[in-house]
């Protein structure tokens, strides 16, 4: 059994990223027999936290931006100290997301986030309601590109459209970059990485643990 990588001395103020990059849609159904996603709901529209509902919230379960938002509003290691420095100081998962070559339904905003509306909610994305099954019309499909950038709004990471090879190789340089921006300079520096792929899907992971300690 592997240890948690919260086990070793740091991992209070930790820092965990997830970086998901597709060049298409999903195709399976995100409720169906034998492929089910359980334990999540409607996460960012539940209000049970400070960090969901209001501009987050969507009327959508089991959607990618529930999983976003249920491993950033949880504390993934409530037995250790909370010093993470970030506007969630518990132990929680920042998501990144890059859409390759797609469009959503909704107008993108490169700036947001960060820089995002305030709490006015009419200056928000409306987030389209997203269908159960699988995504049988190209309606369908582009809500699920939508549900990419709520997904990276939700996990205060970053959404970013490339249209090309060179778009895709600066979406990732400026991925790395915000990580960096967010862990800072001179860090004693600890990573555990892992990926899956699969088709044309590319998982990430990364963490990094506490300066000086």
């Amino acid at each position: 059994t592997e240890a948690s990588p919260y086990a070793e001395q740091g991992a209070e103020c930790q820092q965990n990223f997830a970086i998901l990059v597709t060049d298409g849609a999903d195709n399976v159904a995100f409720v169906t027999s034998g492929n089910t996603v359980t334990g999540i709901a409607n996460t960012d529209g539940d209000a049970n936290t400070a960090f969901d509902g209001g501009k987050y919230a969507d009327t959508s379960e089991n959607t990618l931006a529930d999983i976003a938002m249920e491993y950033y509003e949880n504390d993934l290691a409530p037995d250790i100290g909370n010093m993470v420095p970030d506007e969630a100081n518990h132990q929680h998962m920042v998501t990144y997301t890059v859409a390759f070559g797609v469009e959503g339904t909704i107008s993108f905003d490169p700036d947001c986030p960060p820089n995002c509306p305030g709490s006015v909610l009419s200056e928000w994305p409306a987030w389209p309601a997203i269908s159960s099954g699988t995504p049988n019309n190209a309606t369908e499909e582009a809500k699920r590109i939508d549900d990419l950038w709520h997904a990276a709004i939700n996990g205060r990471g970053k959404f970013i459209s490339a249209k090309s090879t060179q778009q895709l190789v600066d979406a990732l340089t400026s991925i790395t970059a915000d990580i960096g921006k967010r862990t800072g300079p001179g860090s004693a520096v600890a990573l555990n990485s892992q990926k899956l792929q699969a088709g044309t899907f590319l998982y990430g992971g990364l963490g990094r643990r506490c300066a000086g300690l």
